[in-house]
């Protein structure tokens, strides 16, 4: 008989953070912001960024510029 594993004993079996579980501190971003455990990031040159940060990143450090497609 196949043991089926029950995901109430398991941490975070249903993907519920644990309200008394501290979110681990991996770093800071290129933006100065702090980086937890399963924060989604972006590398660039050796950077770590965010990915809310992205555009933020691009026009303070790239020197991009935020247009509308089909207004000058």
């Amino acid at each position: 008989m196949k043991e089926v594993e029950n995901q109430m004993v398991k941490p975070n079996g249903y993907g519920i953070k644990d309200p008394h579980q501290e979110d681990v501190c991996e770093g800071i971003d290129a933006c100065g912001d702090e980086v937890v455990s399963g924060d989604y990031i972006l590398e660039y040159d050796g950077e770590i960024i965010l990915v809310e940060n992205a555009a933020k990143f691009l026009i303070e450090h790239c020197g991009a510029i935020i247009k509308v497609a089909g207004e000058e």
